[in-house]
């Protein structure tokens, strides 16, 4: 990041970096579902002001916080104490995707943000990566939904088996040009 390499970092590290991440598997590596709202929100900064201070939780702080997001994403929790496993798909996801915008970051990876998730939803969530991009935010969206990468993309990186086939502007791509790429063929101006 900023030509500096990351691999020897550990995620704490990386995370104090700047980084943002909104995982493709949101049950398995974003949420931890038995936890609440309010817990999956804190999780990678409870050790950090205002959520804590020399290691003890500020529970009033991370309450009126959590309803504020909840409000502001359209999550539909009663409360910030309700389980985050027993919410739909597309509200689990606003939670990630809530507790990494609203995290101190300068680039947010974005895994497959709107896989399996209802068209509210997923207008939502590209709402809120443009308001990133807005902030002039680094945002590194990975997708397989050629229309998604398009309409959210300055620049488009083609990939097949691992090597870089072609880049192409994202709002005059052409989903022809992507897919010839994707099959491994190099683009032709390149």
């Amino acid at each position: 990041m900023a030509g500096e390499s990351l691999d020897h970092l550990t995620p704490k590290n990386i995370l104090e970096k700047g980084i943002s991440n909104i995982p493709f598997q949101r049950q398995v590596e974003g949420l931890a579902l038995d936890f609440s709202v309010s817990d999956n929100f804190i999780l990678k900064e409870e050790w950090k002001e205002p959520y804590s201070k020399r290691g003890v939780l500020n529970f009033k702080v991370i309450k009126e916080k959590v309803k504020t997001v909840i409000e502001n994403y359209m999550i539909k929790a009663k409360s910030p104490e309700t389980q985050v496993g027993n919410m739909s798909g597309g509200n689990q996801q606003k939670v990630v995707i809530a507790r990494e915008v609203e995290r101190q970051h300068e680039l947010l990876i974005a895994c497959h943000p709107t896989h399996g998730l209802d068209i509210g939803a997923i207008e939502f969530i590209h709402h809120k990566i443009m308001e990133e991009r807005k902030k002039q935010k680094g945002i590194l969206l990975v997708s397989t939904e050629l229309e998604e990468l398009i309409s959210l993309s300055d620049r488009i990186l083609v990939m097949h088996q691992g090597e870089i086939m072609g880049e192409v502007e994202g709002n005059i791509a052409s989903i022809p040009e992507i897919g010839t790429m994707m099959l491994g063929t190099k683009a032709i101006h390149e």
